[in-house]
């Protein structure tokens, strides 16, 4: 299901302006929501509820085996799974397969924690003076990958990459650090309202990534759309004499994408590189380039690690939409089911001609279940109204969906071959470089779904691919097992050759010494004789 004729009107073919621009993208209405009533709500945490459902993914998609049992004590903070913390203190009711946030509505196993009645709320973040943050940081340089391993930091910018593993792919250094502060889809706004409420905590953060990294130079890259959190930002950064510059974006979606806010700051299109076949390309990646980006809501997290040794374990999640009643940007402790957020801030759906989402009106997907628990992914819930969808017509090859690409893509092209299933022409024109925007589908006038059967797409190759690895993993298994058999029949056929070789010769040593005891005896009767 797709927002589509809500944000139509807004589209606009305006031209992106200085620093760099992007092929494609859209211009859209800059308005949100849940930022309406921040000035009086600022950003409120969430009490626990009775039970949290932690995914047991990573952020390939991959099943993780857990590290805990059932009925076991956990305290919040514990490693539950490889790179898995607990949210909270309490105990292991259940490890079985649950709901995530997913466009398919999929499960996957799941850690299940009765929460308990001690569990404390999250004290304010401290902002310390410069020399004593200084002093806190230097600390945190002591250590830092061990420490980042033990927080379980990932990206917040929605796609969730593990930061260490980001940063430490950088083998040859890192020249450009980038802070994403692009939050350039409607309704979206759980960045700016952090960049309103703490921006002490975010330059701070900011500052541990700069020595952390050793980055040449690290960009601070916000819309032109956020003028007062900019302001705020920048003072923050003056104040503790941070080693960045702030660089003022237009606000165009999808700016806040990784590949293209690389081209909008730096003016690097990341190219693409044969594989291991002609048929498969893949992307470069940025820490290739010396380009690491990391989202701000990631620093504000590193900060909080620095500053009282809290792993990541929970985010701010903006809850916007037509039909939300209080929109608000909350804090959520991960594992929380989406129905208790939209409780907790009474924004419970009161009719079935709701629907609840996740993610932005263009990028995001509708909920299957409301039993779906918050994750480091989760950005944004919004509540719309339910509309008739307009029946798909064919394709009438305006290009339109190719001129808003901003990866470049052939979308209607890519729209045949996934339908056909023709995952080899897919690979040929480049369908894992969909970032799943949904300019596409927002500017098609056939009313195509375009995004949602590229996921498909991806999602089905992707699983291929697995099944291909697992079928040549098994094939060289039985390689190897024929070879072993093989080798295990040749040392049985050599070890009984050696035998006989060693009969035969035991044999003839045997022979040769009855011979000559016979000569020896037929010499002495001889003799004998004689005398």
């Amino acid at each position: 299901m797709r927002v589509r004729n809500a944000w139509r009107k807004q589209f606009s073919a305006e031209k992106p302006r200085a620093p760099f621009s992007f092929h494609g993208g859209l211009k859209l209405d800059t308005s949100k929501r849940a930022l309406t009533r921040f000035n009086s709500t600022g950003i409120k945490e969430l009490p626990l509820p009775a039970k949290l459902v932690v995914p047991l993914i990573d952020y390939h998609k991959n099943n993780i085996e857990p590290l805990v049992n059932i009925q076991q004590t956990v305290s919040r903070g514990q490693i539950i799974a490889p790179g898995i913390i607990s949210p909270a203190y309490g105990t292991v009711s259940v490890i079985e397969p649950c709901e995530f946030i997913h466009p398919g509505g999929l499960s996957v196993n799941s850690v299940v924690i009765d929460t308990h009645a001690n569990n404390s709320e999250n004290p304010p973040v401290s902002i310390p003076s410069a020399k004593a943050a200084q002093a806190m940081i230097n600390s945190f340089a002591e250590q830092p990958i061990e420490t980042l391993e033990q927080a379980a930091l990932v990206g917040l910018g929605g796609a969730g990459f593990p930061t260490l593993h980001k940063i430490k792919s950088a083998n040859n250094g890192i020249h450009t650090l980038i802070i994403n502060a692009a939050e350039c889809e409607p309704e979206i706004a759980c960045d700016e309202a952090l960049m309103l409420a703490e921006p002490e905590a975010i330059a701070l953060g900011i500052e541990t990534l700069v020595q952390l990294t050793q980055c040449q130079q690290c960009i601070i890259a916000i819309e032109d759309s956020k003028p007062l959190a900019q302001q705020q930002l920048s003072e923050a950064i003056n104040t503790f004499d941070v080693n960045a510059a702030i660089m003022t974006i237009p606000t165009r979606y999808p700016t806040g994408a990784e590949t293209t806010l690389i081209e909008v700051v730096t003016g690097k299109r990341l190219a693409y590189r044969n594989a291991n076949s002609p048929t498969t390309k893949s992307q470069t990646t940025p820490s290739e380039h010396g380009i690491v980006c990391i989202n701000i809501g990631t620093a504000h997290a590193l900060w909080q690690m620095v500053e009282r040794n809290q792993a990541l374990d929970s985010r701010v999640v903006s809850l916007g939409g037509s039909n939300m009643r209080n929109p608000c940007n909350v804090r959520v402790r991960f594992g929380t089911p989406v129905n208790f957020v939209l409780s907790a801030t009474d924004n419970t759906p009161d009719n079935a001609h709701t629907r609840i989402r996740a993610g932005g009106p263009l990028s995001g997907f509708d909920l299957h279940s409301l039993n779906a628990p918050i994750t480091a992914n989760t950005n944004c819930i919004l509540a719309e109204a339910a509309f008739i969808e307009t029946p798909a017509q064919p394709c009438i090859r305006c290009g339109q969906c190719a001129d808003v690409c901003p990866v470049k893509l052939l979308p209607q092209q890519l729209h045949w071959y996934a339908q056909s299933e023709d995952h080899d022409k897919c690979a040929q024109l480049n369908l894992a470089a969909c970032i799943e925007c949904g300019c596409c589908d927002l500017v098609c006038p056939a009313s195509i779904k375009l995004t949602e059967t590229f996921r498909y797409a991806k999602s089905t190759a992707r699983f291929l691919s697995e099944q291909n690895q697992k079928a040549d993993e098994a094939e060289q298994r039985f390689k190897n097992r024929e070879e072993r058999l093989k080798q295990r029949e040749a040392d049985r056929k050599a070890a009984i050759e050696k035998r006989k070789q060693a009969v035969k010769s035991q044999d003839k040593k045997t022979n040769t010494d009855r011979i000559k005891a016979a000569l020896e005896r037929a010499r002495t009767k001889q003799k004998s004789s004689k005398d």
